[in-house]
C-alpha cells in the first residue's frame, strides 16, 4: 500500500503492531473476526486557524513496482495537482448524473443521484481477461455471471452507459462455454465456473434490451449471435448441471449439492433451498428469452418461426404446469412427484418480464398473494412467514445464515421486478406510476440513508426492524432501483 500527501510530513516511527482488534459483527456471524494493525509511522502537519484542507494518496497494488507504475507522476504530486484531481473527480461525477438524467424527464433527487455513483464503483476492468465486468458486491464478492446479467440494465443502459453494457456483454460471450456464460471468473491459471441456469437466460435478455435501447443492430452478428444460439441448443439438448429441456418444452436443472437457481446458497454441499426440477422463472425467463430471440432475428434477416414455435408452446405448458388453480399462485418448483407450493418471489417475473405468460386473472391472482405475503418496505421476503421454514433473520453462523438467505431474508433488488410486474396488472399510466414510486419504490431507496452511506446492502431480515444484512453494497440491489426509476417509473 502506497500513502502519500503534499500537504503532511511522514515521520517513521519504530514499527508497532498493535493488539488484536475485534470485529463482533464479523464473529457473531463465525468469520474471521480479528486482525493486527502495522502503524510505521504518522503524517504530521501544522494547521492555521480556519485551516482544514488536506488531500491524501492511498493507492494498492500487490508490488512496488506495479504501484509505482501505475500511479506514475502522481507519486509524487504536488497540492496543486490535488486540486486539478478534485476538480476532474467531481466533474466527473456530475457527467455521469447529467448523463443518466438527459435519458428521462426527471427531476433531480439526491438520492438517486448518489445511487448513480454508486453504480460506477460496481462497474470494474478485470484484469484476467482485460474486459469490463461487474463487481457482484463490497467487500465480499467479486464479478459474478448471474448479478452481472442481472445487474447490467440498472447499472448501464437506465444511465447511458451503453459502451460499457456492449463490453461488458462481449466480455461474458467470448467466454462462454457448453452453452452458458461464466458464473464465476478466476483471477489466474483455471477455467471459469458454469455453475448457473439463470446467468445465461439474463444475458440473452439483456442483449435484447440493448439492441432495443441502441438499434446497435451490427452487435448482434457474429459472436453475440452466435453465444445466443448455443445457448439456445445447450438447453434444448442438455448441458452441465442437469440443465435440458423437457418433452413439453420446459427446463429442468439441478443437482443435488450445487445451487444453480438464483436461490443458490450452499454450504458444505448442503442446499437449504435445493430447487431441483422445473423453476418457475427459469422458464419464465426461458419463454421470454424465446420471444426476444424471434424478435432479434428479425433484426439480421433470419427467420423467427422455429424461436416463435417453440415459444408458443411453452406458453400454453407454463401455464398448465405452474398454475395452481386450488391456491390462485404459481408453483415455485415442479417434478414428476412434487408441486411445490411455496409462496416465493419466483413467480413474479411470469409478469415482470417483457413478454408476460399470464392472462389477467391470473396474473392479479399472483399480484396479490406476492403482495400480502412477501411485501415489505425493503423489497421482498424469500418466503412466506407463514411456512414452517421461514426464519425471521438473517443471523448465527455460517450454517445458520445459509439456512436463512432465501427462506424469508429480504432481498431488496426483488422491488424492481415487483414494482414491473404491478404496472403490467394495473397499467403504465402516470397516476399508477406515481403510486408505485410513493407506496414501493421510496421506500426501499430511503436504505440509502441507513447502514452503508448512498449505497443498498444485498439484504434485510424478514422480520421487523429489517436489518440490514449481507453485503453493504450489492450491485443488484442498486441496479434494479436505477432501473425502474428511469426506465418504468
Amino acid at each position: 500500500m502506497y500513502a502519500y500527501t503534499p500537504d503532511a510530513e511522514f515521520m517513521p516511527s519504530e514499527l508497532r503492531i498493535t493488539d488484536p482488534q475485534v470485529y463482533r459483527r464479523d464473529k457473531s456471524m463465525g468469520l474471521p473476526c480479528e486482525e493486527q494493525m502495522i502503524i510505521p509511522g504518522v503524517f504530521h502537519t501544522i494547521l492555521e486557524p480556519g485551516e482544514h484542507f488536506l488531500s491524501f494518496l492511498f493507492a494498492v497494488a500487490q508490488t512496488r513496482q506495479e504501484l509505482m507504475t501505475s500511479l506514475g507522476p502522481l507519486a509524487k504530486a504536488e497540492r496543486k495537482d490535488f486540486a486539478k484531481l478534485r476538480f476532474e473527480e467531481l466533474r466527473r461525477r456530475k457527467i455521469l448524473n447529467d448523463r443518466a438524467y438527459s435519458m428521462a424527464t426527471k427531476e433531480r433527487d439526491e438520492d438517486m443521484e448518489w445511487l448513480i455513483l454508486d453504480a460506477d464503483t460496481f462497474i470494474v476492468d478485470r484484469a484476467s481477461t482485460k474486459m469490463k465486468s461487474i463487481i457482484a458486491g463490497y467487500h465480499e464478492y467479486a464479478d459474478i455471471g448471474l448479478d452481472a446479467m442481472i445487474s447490467l440494465p440498472g447499472l448501464t443502459m437506465s444511465i447511458g452507459r451503453f459502451q460499457d453494457a456492449r463490453a461488458i456483454l462481449t466480455n461474458y460471450a467470448r467466454h462462454s462455454r457448453y452453452g452458458l456464460v461464466p458464473n464465476e471468473f478466476p483471477d489466474r491459471g483455471i477455467q471459469p465456473e458454469y455453475s448457473s441456469v439463470d446467468a445465461s437466460l439474463w444475458f440473452i435478455m439483456a442483449v435484447h434490451k440493448y439492441i432495443q435501447a441502441t438499434n446497435d443492430v451490427e452487435f448482434l452478428r457474429g459472436i453475440i449471435w452466435d453465444t445466443m444460439e448455443s445457448i439456445i441448443t445447450a438447453y434444448r439438448i442438455g448441458t452441465k448441471y442437469n440443465i435440458h429441456e423437457d418433452h413439453d418444452g420446459l427446463i429442468i436443472s439441478g443437482i443435488e449439492g450445487v445451487g444453480v437457481s438464483w436461490m443458490n446458497e450452499c454450504i458444505e454441499n448442503w442446499c437449504p433451498t435445493p430447487r431441483i426440477g422445473k423453476c418457475v422463472e427459469v422458464n419464465a425467463l426461458w419463454f421470454n428469452v424465446l420471444m426476444a430471440m424471434g424478435e432479434m432475428s428479425q433484426l439480421i434477416g433470419r427467420d423467427p418461426y422455429e424461436f416463435q414455435a417453440v415459444a408458443s408452446w411453452i406458453k400454453e405448458a407454463f401455464e398448465q404446469t405452474f398454475w395452481a388453480p386450488d391456491l390462485g399462485y404459481l408453483y415455485d418448483v415442479v417434478t414428476d412427484d412434487v408441486n411445490d407450493e411455496s409462496i416465493r418471489p419466483n413467480q413474479i417475473f411470469a409478469l415482470s418480464l417483457p413478454f408476460t405468460l399470464l392472462d389477467p386473472l391470473k396474473a392479479n391472482s399472483v399480484l396479490k398473494t406476492v403482495s400480502k405475503e412477501l411485501l415489505t418496505p425493503f423489497g421482498l421476503r424469500t418466503l412466506s412467514p407463514s411456512d414452517s421454514r421461514y426464519a425471521r433473520a438473517y443471523t448465527g453462523g455460517p450454517r445458520s445464515r445459509a439456512a436463512a438467505a432465501h427462506q424469508g431474508t429480504v432481498h431488496p433488488w426483488l422491488i424492481g421486478p415487483y414494482i414491473s410486474a404491478w404496472l403490467t396488472v394495473n397499467g403504465r399510466n402516470s397516476e399508477n406510476k406515481a403510486k408505485a414510486e410513493k407506496k414501493f419504490f421510496r421506500p426501499v431507496l430511503n436504505a440509502v440513508r441507513r447502514g452503508c452511506l448512498g449505497t443498498v446492502s444485498g439484504m434485510f431480515d424478514g422480520s421487523k426492524p429489517h436489518r440490514d444484512r449481507g453485503t453493504v453494497s450489492r450491485a443488484r440491489s442498486v441496479a434494479e432501483l436505477l432501473r425502474v426509476y428511469f426506465d418504468e417509473l
